[in-house]
């Protein structure tokens, strides 16, 4: 029996005639709230980044990037939305300003005003169309925008499972079993949805009985916020924009499309920064693996003020014979890795936990110089004993790490290399390697020279040194 449709109350007529008026104000609401993400995310990844083992950072890799895409699709969609709806109320106020329309007037032919009347005069089409668009960018926009963040709630979610199981003591394999089990299966009981809109299967009646509870199922799972808006607004849109008859090859281009758009995107959030490559573990290692050029993050005179993924010098321009310290970060990711591979004995877990802390800090300064390795100019320095110290940074309020002495090992003036090795090792077609840093500087002749000129350290330019006497 065919559906008997009602009629639309009047109140919501007139609300779908007048929805521009919401939609702006939510819109440039939201745009100035939303423009607020991009720092938060920032921070969140810088989180991860710092707290987080290697392998866990390959996920979240993934889960950053619908947060991503959530973020910037969010910014992009209030913007162009905003954009749309004030050429639109321009329009309309024109309109209502020379409601006659375009007229007939000296200032060109004929032929040539018939023209181009014929080509834009359509002044109600057009902004019936703004109209359509404004509207339908509006929804459409939060759909995917949705769908996104589920996405990446759901991504998150399930690694932070992983964590919390390592934690307590679950092996590795089964902690990981565990917390993508429910991805996987869910990856592949969308693809198995997909195939069951084929014409060979949709008409059968196991798939009648099964096909909508499964799509149901997966649609909780998928969209566990926002679920009804999500679900209602993309079968509306699909609805409306899929052709007639759906081939198996049309299904499957889709898909591929959807796979190839998703690689394409992830890349361009990479190239502009809105995922950290640092999450790649050979990016990590390739951030300081430069001897060619001088980076502000590598001293602490620099008044550089971001996050410190890379060791630090005292100074750029450090007097001979003057103090001289190297502080070297150990995040969570490499400090792991430190304590899992020292060969100092550990502490025993019988103390109480006030007769733990001072052995423990023991051992992690001893580690760290199993762990570290300097080298000026290329001749390995012996380490004189490494002190605990804790920086501030945009990220964390106290970022761990290590500070080595080397007043002792002050070299003559001068430009040198001081490079930085930590056993956090890099899996490589020819073999293991270690992450290296090296940090250029430049040695004063005594504390009475200047540079003759103040440089840009990232301009690359060697300053010039004169005798202040």
């Amino acid at each position: 029996m065919e559906e008997v449709k009602r009629p639309k109350p009047k109140w919501l007529r007139k609300l779908e005639r007048e929805s521009w008026q919401a939609e702006l104000i939510i819109s440039g609401a939201a745009l100035l709230g939303s423009l607020q993400l991009p720092g938060i995310l920032e921070a969140f990844q810088h989180y991860l980044l710092l707290n987080y083992e290697r392998a866990s950072l390959q996920l979240w890799f993934f889960a950053t990037s619908y947060w991503a895409l959530f973020v910037y699709g969010l910014i992009f969609l209030f913007v162009f939305h905003f954009i749309v709806r004030a050429l639109w109320i321009g329009l309309v106020g024109l309109n209502s300003i020379y409601p006659e329309g375009i007229i007939e007037t000296a200032l060109s032919s004929k032929d040539y005003q018939e023209k181009m009347k014929a080509e834009y005069g359509d002044i109600d089409g057009f902004i019936n169309r703004l109209d359509r668009m404004g509207s339908g960018m509006f929804g459409t926009g939060f759909a995917f925008i949705g769908l996104f963040f589920n996405l990446g709630l759901f991504m998150s979610v399930a690694i932070l499972l992983i964590t919390f199981l390592q934690s307590v003591g679950v092996p590795g394999f089964w902690a990981w079993f565990v917390g993508l089990s429910p991805v996987i299966l869910t990856f592949i009981l969308s693809i198995f949805s997909t195939v069951l809109n084929l014409p060979k299967f949709r008409d059968r009646e196991w798939v009648k009985r099964y096909h909508f509870p499964l799509a149901k199922f997966m649609t909780a799972l998928s969209y566990p916020v926002n679920t009804r808006y999500i679900a209602t607004s993309l079968m509306l849109i699909s609805s409306h924009s899929a052709p007639k008859e759906t081939k198996a090859k049309d299904i499957i281009k889709g898909i591929v499309m959807v796979i190839v758009g998703s690689v394409l995107i992830g890349i361009v959030l990479g190239m502009s920064g809105g995922i950290k490559p640092q999450f790649m573990d050979h990016q990590y290692h390739r951030m300081g693996d430069d001897e060619t050029g001088v980076d502000i993050s590598n001293y602490a005179d620099s008044g550089y003020e971001g996050v410190l993924y890379e060791p630090m010098l005292s100074a750029l321009h450090p007097a001979a014979g003057g103090p001289l310290w190297a502080w070297v970060p150990l995040p969570e990711r490499e400090l792991s890795i430190m304590l899992e591979a020292c060969s100092q004995p550990e502490v025993d877990a019988e103390l109480s936990r006030s007769e733990q802390r001072k052995p423990k800090r023991q051992r992690l300064v001893a580690c760290a110089a199993e762990y570290v390795e300097l080298y000026l100019d290329e001749q390995q320095i012996e380490l004189p004993t490494a002190l605990r110290e804790y920086r501030t940074t945009e990220a964390v309020a106290e970022q761990f790490g290590v500070r080595f002495d080397l007043s002792k090992q002050t070299p003559s003036p001068g430009q040198h290399v001081l490079k930085v090795v930590t056993h956090y090792p890099l899996e490589t077609d020819t073999g293991e390697k270690f992450r290296t840093t090296y940090i250029t500087f430049f040695v004063m002749k005594n504390e009475g020279v200047k540079p003759a000129e103040l440089i840009d350290v990232n301009s690359g330019i060697k300053p010039l040194y004169i005798d202040a006497d």
